[in-house]
């Protein structure tokens, strides 16, 4: 499943042909997964919560262990697994732009990733595409990633991609322009470690 690139926005049933694998073991793998965050998330909401509000006692603690070198060097090698995971994909598509690795990025938090079999369709289509704009080949890859997530979330995946694709577009009912947000231009080459 990992290497499947599924997350809980794709559709089990896309995803099991995809894996060659029957419907009922990953909707039962699925629910293992999706129970054990259910414990997780009631414990929390018993523990952490009275009436509705956080614990003030709890939010002091967590705003303390926030701080500490050992809790952010946990954050910060999460966040560099994500980034080596955008970076290899970067690499693997052949890409440059920052507008890529962002894209790349996104996938790898909110999608899990990209399949192999959504790699191989993509460089079977690039080979005849190959004069085309990084963008135009990253618009191919979602639309090839899309067809695995669940059509209830596809709106809002191709929604997110698209505005990280071309620098611009509504995200979550927000219009975002990223390049005058972050005054940097999405097309620029992004440095390889």
């Amino acid at each position: 499943m990992r290497d499947f690139g599924f997350s809980e926005l794709d559709d089990v049933s896309r995803v099991a042909h995809g894996l060659g694998v029957e419907v009922a073991a990953l909707e039962k793998a699925q629910s293992a997964l999706a129970t054990r965050n259910q414990l997780s998330v009631d414990w929390a909401v018993q523990t952490l919560y009275t009436g509705g509000q956080f614990k003030s006692d709890w939010k002091s603690q967590l705003a303390k262990l926030a701080l500490t070198p050992d809790y952010r060097s946990l954050q910060v090698g999460r966040a560099e697994k994500l980034h080596n995971s955008a970076m290899e994909m970067l690499r693997t598509f052949n890409m440059r732009e920052l507008r890529s690795y962002l894209f790349f990025f996104d996938i790898t938090v909110q999608n899990g990733g990209i399949s192999t079999s959504v790699r191989d369709s993509y460089f079977s289509w690039e080979r005849t595409h190959m004069s085309l704009s990084e963008s135009d080949k990253l618009a191919w890859l979602l639309e090839l990633r899309l067809a695995t997530v669940n059509p209830k979330y596809v709106g809002d995946v191709r929604a997110r991609k698209s505005a990280l694709i071309n620098g611009q577009g509504l995200v979550h009912g927000q219009a975002r322009s990223f390049e005058d947000e972050y005054c940097v231009s999405l097309g620029r080459t992004v440095p390889t470690l």
